[in-house]
């Protein structure tokens, strides 16, 4: 019931309840779950390193943690964290989760290292191959980033193909157009990710990242604040390179500080 409700409070309170019937560690993490799908991430990464304390050797609570300290823009706490995960369940998630906290602080040939060993053992996840074509985008290797991104865009079609309303797949699907310079499609698909799920803070920053690859700076600004009043981290902003074209801007520094100091 926990999971289907749309509602923070009434989520938390029935996997609360959860908790109480069976303290079992997969309802101990599923408040932490639901507080990060609301954008409470000071709440879900509270209740993730209390997973961790109840279980140091769980992987999952491990790499739950380092996701929540990169929505923060903690880069160097997350990359502990999924480094821990790897040592403890090897895999190409935790990879890719690693790759990009990597590609924040731009050390590029570990970031690459590391999102490679992760599409190699999952090449028709999208998400990975995504991840793996930024890297190569941000570390100059423009046409192995583009052979990446028609990847991930076969990938993301197919995905579409099975669950035509996956808001994050249309989302994603959006980015991989925007990033590879077509910008009506970009539109197209981020706007029919957010008829779906309007409120989610990762699409509306995309949204945002959308609108500054069609160079269309005043929209990104708007989507920005509306991003952060849900939640999303200033600091990613500060620190995206997709960003760059804005970022020098005083309107952008201004909005970031604005939100940095409601968050101290």
């Amino acid at each position: 019931m926990g999971r289907t409700y749309t509602a923070e409070g009434e989520a938390i309170d029935a996997l609360t309840k959860a908790i109480l019937v069976n303290p079992s560690l997969i309802n101990q993490n599923a408040p932490g779950i639901a507080y990060f799908q609301f954008g409470e991430y000071d709440k879900a990464l509270a209740t993730f390193e209390h997973v961790t304390e109840l279980d140091p050797d769980n992987y999952l609570g491990h790499q739950n943690t380092g996701v929540i300290y990169f929505q923060q823009a903690k880069y160097d706490e997350a990359i502990v964290e999924f480094q821990k995960a790897i040592e403890l369940q090897p895999g190409a998630d935790l990879y890719s989760n690693l790759g990009l906290a990597l590609l924040y602080l731009k050390r590029y040939p570990e970031a690459i290292t590391a999102l490679e060993k992760s599409a190699r053992t999952h090449p028709n996840e999208e998400v990975v191959v995504g991840n793996l074509a930024d890297g190569y985008r941000w570390s100059g290797q423009r046409e192995r980033a583009k052979t990446t991104y028609d990847r991930a865009i076969s990938l993301a079609i197919a995905n579409l193909g099975v669950n035509p309303k996956d808001a994050n797949v249309l989302g994603d699907l959006a980015l991989y157009y925007a990033k590879t310079g077509q910008a009506s499609l970009a539109d197209h698909y981020i706007r029919q990710a957010r008829l779906i799920d309007a409120t989610n803070p990762d699409l509306i920053y995309e949204e945002a990242v959308v609108y500054v690859l069609a160079k269309q700076p005043a929209q990104a600004m708007n989507s920005l604040r509306s991003a952060f009043e849900k939640g999303f981290s200033p600091g990613r902003a500060k620190l995206d390179l997709e960003l760059s074209p804005i970022q020098g801007k005083p309107e952008f520094q201004k909005l970031v500080a604005e939100y940095l100091d409601k968050k101290s």
